[in-house]
């Protein structure tokens, strides 16, 4: 598409006829490649400990090895899981054949593989690439410099390739959940691996790996093309692979997730320009519908971000994209995103005004010139809200996006004043299905991430008063949305259908950053006042507007547990309502991915949540009431003295 050379186009769905309808949508729209995914399902075989939480996101991610098996690997998953993976991806090379389509396969390489492995090959034996502040034992990926093992990839790529003609790239990563590469710098344990490869050099390593990739498909003689994300690489580690790398291999680089942050940072934009130089191929992994930071929300409304995105993307010189977001159409029309994604990739918008008349056409197509005007003032202010969101803020990189929101269970976990005082069957699965923390840490805390705490803050009141100011965006375009209800009579159902689906989702995100408000302000409260500083925040003076006094908090708390039983009844009649998903699910209730029956968790939650509303005199025992009292400042004055 105009802007680059190479397109990559992230559309996937275990459902064929869903893949089939996204296939159909993705030719139509221009695009010449689409993803083929890799997993039926998750490979639970490798949780090899089931209460180690780290293999929790190990077995989410594709790999070769879990869809055709190679002599090396002979036996280390079960026939039967690599079937089922195979059938799917076979079915669904055929209907990108179909719809004159090429495919892509996402892979996180090389991974883990179990002990009796290594007995076996004691030399194959990589890095050990746990996360230390989350896994319980240690774990390792086999070395990449070993000919066995290169043999692994070049048999595992050809065999691919045979099962799904369609498919032409490979867009892969390490040093994530479950895979890492010897001696690289980003390993979570730090650098390691076996001293026969210590003094490689990295491109000359990575460049060696990728060819034995690239020439399992020579090998049929196709021509593949590999995606690498250089994950946790070094900035050295990084030029030296560009400098080293194959033909028909791209660099891929990860512009931000955070909408408040620059997009590509300058470290990337050096990186992009060095691979010009080289004359090598750089690419963009383009999250311009922020589904993974805004999670579990299914279809955030983010498309000013969209066409922001692919704009500064455009502009950075990157020859091609690895990029999600379309969605089947509603009502007969291509969702917003899906049109934001297709015009930005005929013709990248160059300024804010090319992108508001590209979203005011989008409107306009949506819902008619009479309800356009309302719809882009509600994702006018959505964007408002988005690029305020406090996620860069974090202290521990975890605690807004998905980590903690997900892993923690925000939106199904009932705010109670002494979370310790629920049973067994009120709490139900907390903390990323788990209760082992391995750092001594409570495991009734909202603000566990990755076995790492992240409250240690004086105040979260700003974060509290951030989230106060993009509520009241949402407010806003909730409200400007529903001024306008009156006119949908006179609209035709499929325009009301395509309205009232903007609207449900403008509002489902509304509720989910009312739920993190409230966490956060239920949660910092329960941690100052049982925590190891509980005394200063029980004895604090009040002396400027930045100090509350504990009955304040005592009544805050209590506020933020009313709203947040009224915002769980606005998402369920949401979500009631709603014949499109506004929150995502899965077949089963598993780590960080909420079950089948998340309303029924939710309702739950509330009752909870009534019934233990009277525990807040365990919070704040003996408290006095609340006095208003004015700051006095004297604290102030006698500092001045004493100086």
């Amino acid at each position: 598409m105009a802007p680059f050379k190479k397109v990559l186009l992230n559309a996937d769905s275990k459902n064929l006829s869903e893949y089939d309808r996204l296939a159909k949508l993705a030719a139509r729209s221009g695009f010449q490649m689409m993803s083929a995914g890799v997993l039926s399902e998750p490979t639970m075989e490798q949780l090899y400990d089931k209460e180690d939480p780290w293999l929790q996101f190990v077995i989410l991610n594709g790999g070769l090895m879990k869809v055709v098996e190679t002599e090396l690997v002979n036996g280390v998953l079960s026939k039967a899981h690599i079937e089922k993976n195979a059938a799917l991806i076979a079915e669904k090379s055929k209907i990108l054949a179909r719809h004159g389509l090429k495919g892509s396969v996402h892979l996180l390489e090389p991974q883990i593989l179990p002990g009796w492995f290594y007995e076996k090959h004691p030399h194959l034996k990589g890095p050990s690439c746990y996360n230390p502040c989350l896994a319980l034992k240690r774990y390792y990926s086999p070395c990449i410099d070993e000919p066995e093992v290169l043999g692994h990839f070049r048999e595992a790529v050809r065999k691919l390739l045979e099962l799904a003609p369609q498919i032409s790239a490979i867009s892969m990563y390490t040093n994530d959940s479950g895979a890492g590469i010897c001696w690289c710098s980003g390993l979570y344990p730090g650098r390691n691996g076996p001293e026969s490869c210590r003094d490689v050099p990295m491109g000359k390593r990575i460049a060696r790996w990728l060819q034995a990739m690239l020439n399992g498909a020579s090998d049929l003689g196709r021509q593949l093309e590999v995606f690498f994300r250089a994950l946790h690489f070094s900035r050295h580690e990084t030029l030296d692979t560009i400098d080293h790398l194959p033909k028909d291999a791209w660099m891929v680089f990860k512009p931000s997730l955070f909408p408040n942050s620059p997009f590509i940072e300058k470290e990337t934009h050096e990186f992009i320009a060095h691979s010009k130089g080289k004359r090598s191929n750089a690419s963009l992994a383009l999250q311009t519908t922020l589904s993974y930071p805004l999670g579990p929300v299914a279809s955030p409304p983010v498309v000013y971000h969209v066409m922001d995105a692919i704009r500064e993307a455009a502009s950075s010189g990157v020859k091609g994209v690895i990029l999600s977001g379309i969605a089947g159409p509603v009502g007969g029309v291509d969702t917003p995103e899906t049109q934001a994604t297709v015009r930005a990739l005929a013709r990248a918008p160059k300024n804010q005004a090319d992108i508001d008349r590209a979203v005011a056409a989008i409107a306009r197509e949506a819902v008619g010139a009479k309800l356009s005007g309302a719809l882009v003032s509600a994702w006018r202010d959505t964007d408002a809200a988005v690029k305020l969101w406090p996620n860069v803020a974090d202290t521990n990189h975890k605690l807004y996006p998905f980590y903690s929101v997900m892993g923690d269970r925000w939106l199904t976990r009932p705010l109670v004043p002494v979370p310790g005082l629920l049973s067994a069957e009120e709490k139900g699965r907390t903390v990323g299905g788990t209760k082992t923390i391995h750092d001594g840490t409570d495991p009734d805390s909202f603000f566990i991430s990755e076995g790492t705490r992240t409250y240690q803050l004086d105040e979260f009141k700003w974060l509290v008063s951030i989230y106060d100011e993009m509520i009241q965006y949402m407010d806003r375009a909730v409200r400007d949305m529903e001024a306008v209800f009156g006119r949908l009579e006179r609209e035709g159902d499929d325009v009301r259908t395509r309205f009232m689906h903007e609207y449900r989702r403008v509002a489902t995100l509304r509720c989910i950053w009312r739920t993190q408000r409230n966490v956060l302000r239920c949660g910092s409260t329960i941690e100052f006042f049982t925590g190891p500083r509980k005394e200063e925040y029980w004895n604090v003076i009040r002396k400027d507007e930045s100090f509350l006094e504990p009955a304040t908090y005592r009544r805050l708390f209590l506020e933020a547990m009313d709203d947040e039983i009224e915002n769980m009844r606005e998402l369920l009649r949401l979500m009631d309502e709603s014949d499109a998903p506004l929150i995502n699910i899965g077949q089963v209730d598993e780590a960080y991915i909420l079950p089948p029956n998340v309303d029924e968790q939710m309702q739950k939650k509330i009752a909870v949540m009534e019934a233990h509303k009277k525990d807040i005199d365990e919070l704040f025992p003996d408290c006095p009431p609340e006095t208003f009292a004015d700051p006095t400042y004297q604290w102030a004055d006698k500092t001045t003295e004493d100086a």
